[in-house]
């Protein structure tokens, strides 16, 4: 090694770093953290940082060298990841042990509704969520992929500003560093939104032509008006999924009352509860309670609100009306997730 200019150790890249370096020390400057890369005997690099002090004295310089070869490699593989998760559309994001996030991306931040990397990097993880998912993520989610190192679940993130659910089809796996010890969690999530929209529509398509076929063979097999009537009222509540159905007969009178015929759901009571007539004869009070009521045109039924497909959703109540004769079918809020 003494027979070879010490430069020619130096990697070509950092060398003329290393020519400035070494004139600062001869003029009798420190040079501190200085870094640079030398040649080992199998011809690879190691990073070095120096701590160089000269000694005028002596003619000399003392110098203090650490390989800090790992720890570019770390910085590099993040460069590398950062660059890859900046371009990314889908949610790429790192979080400690404690579950604080220590870098997502413009993608996910974008998605969740927050302003910069500063913002996204103040929420805990769990606050992402929904309120209700929050003890599944924090007590079994993530203990379980640390156990295991992986692990996907579709679950919803919500938006910042506006509330709205975002479905993710949700992958996460535990970051361990050189000495395998778990140091935090990282996600490469995908937002299925739309997928999720799709299969509900699919659902409710599917339930209203099991309903039709049901309430087809009810009117096959009925043995009378009445055995149709609750028949039918009973399939539109447990396969079409709606809180309660009713049916009622128009009477020919002044008050356009309804008489009430059938009925199903809404087992508190509320659905038998007795109402007095409304006071605008084009509308009536019918629909919602039976048994008394008045004839009007069809209307959204707000009395009657329906369970959500899934915990933390609210949907809103509407009305469907049919007829047959001078029978009024109605069925109050909209269908439930099957």
């Amino acid at each position: 090694m003494k027979s070879q200019p010490r430069l020619d150790f130096v990697h070509p890249d950092d060398r003329d770093a290393t020519v400035c370096a070494g004139q600062r020390l001869a003029r009798g400057e420190a040079v501190r953290g200085f870094e640079n890369r030398y040649r080992c005997k199998d011809g690879s690099y190691r990073w070095l940082s120096w701590n160089s002090f000269p000694l005028p004295a002596e003619g000399a310089i003392f110098a203090v060298v650490r390989d800090i070869t790992e720890r570019k490699q770390a910085e590099m593989e993040r460069q590398r990841f950062v660059m890859l998760a900046d371009s990314s559309s889908e949610f790429i994001g790192m979080c400690d042990l404690e579950l604080q996030p220590i870098y997502v991306n413009p993608a996910g931040i974008r998605m969740v509704g927050l302003p910069d990397m500063a913002a996204a990097c103040r929420v805990k993880v769990q606050d992402y969520f929904f309120p209700e998912d929050q003890r599944f993520i924090t007590e079994e989610f993530f203990p379980r992929v640390l156990r295991e190192g992986h692990g996907d679940v579709e679950i919803r993130l919500r938006h910042f500003q506006t509330g709205a659910p975002i479905w993710m089809f949700y992958y996460l796996f535990s970051v361990r560093n050189a000495s395998g010890t778990p140091i935090g969690w990282a996600t490469v999530s995908r937002d299925i939104t739309d997928r999720k929209k799709a299969e509900e529509e699919l659902r409710r398509t599917n339930r209203a032509l099991r309903t039709i076929s049901d309430c087809n063979q009810a009117l096959i097999r009925a043995a009378d008006e009445q055995e149709l009537l609750d028949t039918i009222c009973r399939i539109v509540v447990d396969v079409g999924g709606y809180r309660m159905a009713w049916v009622g007969y128009a009477e020919q009178d002044h008050a356009k009352r309804v008489r009430p015929m059938a009925w199903a759901g809404c087992e508190d009571g509320t659905s038998r509860r007795r109402t007095s007539p409304g006071t605008t004869p084009s509308r009536g009070a019918g629909p919602q309670v039976p048994p008394s009521g008045r004839a009007g045109p069809p209307s959204a039924i707000t009395g009657c609100p329906t369970r959500s497909s899934h915990p933390g959703e609210s949907r809103r109540s509407s009305g469907v009306t049919s007829r047959r004769s001078r029978c009024r079918f109605l069925t109050a809020g909209e269908p439930l997730a099957p």
